[in-house]
């Protein structure tokens, strides 16, 4: 029996206890007479966990369901097993204008994100020209376009909270130019001026016990989009999500906030005003 978020298999769930109270049977006269425990069959009618193909059919059997109730039963549970399969993690290659769309539907949704870069200034407060050279794309490319959209949501949206945490190395890495640098770390002082933007940064003199080896996302407690060196990767396992939740909250702890973390990123824009 595979476990299951709530979104999985309600409508079969709904289905096994409806029939199981129209055959007049307690959930103690199903375990009686199944090999299933007591936890098991509560998991099941809760929607906490899927009931195997074969499951499905017995106890469609035992509450004498007719032969196309049962055909039906048997069918979703195929189908929500199968989607948990697919679901728990789908990658997508490369940089492309689709990959930004499926993420933005992702945060589009979310009420809270929490976001790590250790390379890289995140790609919802990067500026044009930031954005151009990484994705190597025109500034007016319909790629840059879409980044920039999600940047301008960012900032617009009051009812979506957004905790990001960037190194002071992702900032010095020299991205373009001097000229463009400067312009992204001012950039992002003022973006974390935004009541709805938490921006933490990891001084470089900060001693650490927690490495993170990529980049990633957190959408509410529902799903991750790790980035990869060619791909991305969402994932919606609760044990994954569990991980990286563990994983930024000890990331966090090791970060400065609020006007420190300001002070940090305004002291990096004036070092590149400086430069010639």
């Amino acid at each position: 029996m595979a476990s299951s978020s709530s979104d999985h298999g309600t409508e079969l769930s709904r289905s096994l206890v409806a029939l199981r109270k129209a055959a007049g049977l307690r959930q103690v006269d199903v375990v009686a007479r199944t090999a299933l425990s007591q936890a098991q069959l509560s998991r099941i009618e809760r929607g906490k966990s899927l009931p195997t193909e074969t499951e499905a059919e017995q106890l469609a059997r035992l509450y004498a369901a007719d032969p196309t109730q049962t055909g039906g039963l048997v069918q979703m549970a195929r189908e929500a097993r199968a989607s948990i399969q697919d679901s728990r993690l789908v990658v997508q290659r490369g940089h492309t204008l689709a990959m930004q769309q499926r993420w933005r539907r992702i945060e589009g949704d979310a009420r809270m994100v929490r976001s790590y870069q250790s390379a890289l200034v995140l790609g919802v407060l990067q500026t044009p020209a930031y954005a151009a050279v990484v994705l190597e794309q025109p500034e007016d490319s319909a790629v840059v376009r879409d980044r920039l959209y999600r940047h301008d949501r960012l900032l617009a949206e009051s009812g979506r909270e957004n905790i990001l945490i960037q190194t002071e190395g992702s900032l010095r890495l020299c991205v373009g130019s001097t000229a463009v640098m400067a312009d992204q770390t001012e950039s992002l002082v003022r973006a974390s001026s935004r009541p709805n933007v938490q921006l933490g940064v990891i001084p470089a003199s900060q001693a650490v016990d927690v490495v993170a080896g990529t980049s990633f996302h957190i959408y509410d407690e529902k799903a991750v989009v790790v980035g990869l060196e060619v791909a991305a990767a969402s994932l919606t396992d609760t044990a994954d999500i569990r991980h990286f939740r563990g994983l930024f909250d000890r990331l966090a702890a090791v970060a400065v906030w609020g006007g420190r973390a300001r002070d940090l990123v305004a002291g990096i824009a004036e070092d590149y005003r400086r430069e010639p």
